[in-house]
């Protein structure tokens, strides 16, 4: 696809190396275990074939980026998952933005072995129509979700909410400038 001047491209960029590798490992994994089940002269043991298929899901989680496109000039957004150079989206109609705001979103997470982890995130949310907003990036650390959301902003020509301190939100007096995304 051709990008245009006007176009926003919010990406989780490439993975990790260690990302890339475990996906190798169960990708390979997953071929072993398939080649095993059909080699095999047990056609009513299903386990290895299972086993791959889970392998082969674990390999697509490690190795899956998350983007979002806007295109401004045909009002649309998309959100894709993308294994290389193979991206799975939809396009939606753009609806009328509201404003972009930065939230400290509180988690926690039950692996049922240990106590309840508590850790914090913060999410850049685009907000249109009443009270209706999607998640376009989310990252533990405030100051690269506080910097794609003003680029956003920005971008959108609109305007921008620190919610970053609970009950204490502001509105963020944006560059006149475009800044580059």
């Amino acid at each position: 696809m051709d990008y245009k001047e006007k176009d926003i491209l919010v990406s989780e960029g490439s993975r990790s190396i260690l990302s890339i590798a475990v996906a190798c490992l169960c990708f390979g994994g997953a071929l072993a275990m398939g080649y095993y089940a059909f080699a095999s002269d047990e056609i009513e043991d299903n386990d290895p074939m299972l086993f791959a298929l889970v392998l082969f899901l674990i390999g697509l989680g490690f190795s899956a980026v998350t983007n979002i496109h806007f295109d401004l000039a045909e009002r649309k957004y998309k959100k894709e998952v993308a294994i290389g150079r193979i991206a799975v989206g939809k396009w939606y109609h753009l609806p009328q933005i509201e404003y972009v705001s930065v939230f400290k979103q509180r988690t926690i997470s039950d692996d049922g072995r240990h106590p309840h982890t508590r850790s914090i995130r913060y999410d850049v949310n685009v907000w249109y129509g009443i009270s209706k907003h999607f998640t376009i990036y989310s990252n533990v650390e405030i100051e690269p979700a506080y910097n794609i959301a003003m680029r956003i902003a920005v971008k959108l020509n609109t305007d921008m909410l620190d919610a970053t301190i609970p009950n204490d939100f502001k509105w963020v007096e944006l560059p006149v400038k475009d800044i580059s995304v």
